[in-house]
C-alpha cells in the first residue's frame, strides 16, 4: 500500500528498497481475511501486545551495526491497538537502539486525537517535539513548525512558517518586524 502510494505521487523507490528503504506497511497486520502467519498467530488471539513486538523486531532487525532512519506513521494506530503503556515501552527500546547505532526515530502522533494525559505522556517519553500547524488565513493557508522540546539544547520560543512546492519543504527564515 505504501509503495503503490509513493509510486502514485511520482517517487521511484523500487530501486531503494532492500538496498537503503525498508518498508514496513502495519496495515498488512490487521487486514480482515489474511491468512498469513502473523494474522493467524496474533490477530485472532486476544494479546495484542506481541504485534507490537514482532513490528518493532522487524524495524530494528540487521540494523545493530547500521544507522537506521524509522517513520511510524502514526502513533495513533498503536495506541488504539494495544493502549499507552505499551507504545511507551516500544518507544523506549526504539530510542535506547537509536542511541546504539546513532538512528532516527520520527513518530508522528496528530494533536487532539488523544486526551491530554495521552500526549503529554508522549512528549515526556520523546526527544524531540515538533509540532507542525495548518491555519487557513483569508484565502491562503499557513503553515508552521513550532519546537516544543529539542533534546540537549533550548528550543526556539517562536513560530517558523514553511511552504510545501514543488522542490519540497522550504523553511521560510526572514523576520518580520513590525
Amino acid at each position: 500500500m505504501i509503495n503503490s502510494n509513493m509510486a502514485r505521487f511520482g517517487m521511484n523507490i523500487y530501486p531503494h528498497i532492500g538496498k537503503n528503504i525498508n518498508i514496513i506497511d502495519v496495515h498488512k497486520y490487521r487486514e480482515q481475511g489474511r491468512e498469513d502467519e502473523l494474522y493467524n498467530k496474533y490477530l485472532k488471539d486476544t494479546d495484542i501486545n506481541p504485534i507490537l513486538e514482532e513490528m518493532l523486531s522487524e524495524i530494528t532487525e540487521n540494523e545493530s551495526d547500521k544507522k537506521c532512519r524509522t517513520i511510524v506513521y502514526s502513533l495513533s494506530y498503536f495506541i488504539r491497538l494495544v493502549g499507552l503503556d505499551p507504545v511507551v515501552e516500544a518507544i523506549e527500546s526504539l530510542s535506547k537502539k537509536g542511541d546504539i547505532n546513532k538512528s532516527v526515530n520520527f513518530l508522528h502522533i496528530t494533536k487532539g486525537m488523544h486526551g491530554t494525559t495521552v500526549e503529554n505522556t508522549l512528549k515526556q517519553v520523546c526527544d524531540t517535539v515538533i509540532e507542525l500547524q495548518v491555519e487557513e488565513r483569508s484565502f491562503n493557508v499557513q503553515r508552521t513548525i513550532f519546537i516544543r522540546k529539542l533534546y540537549g539544547s533550548i528550543a526556539p520560543d517562536n513560530f517558523l512558517p514553511f511552504y510545501i512546492g514543488k522542490e519540497g519543504i522550504k523553511l521560510d527564515t526572514i523576520k518580520r518586524i513590525l
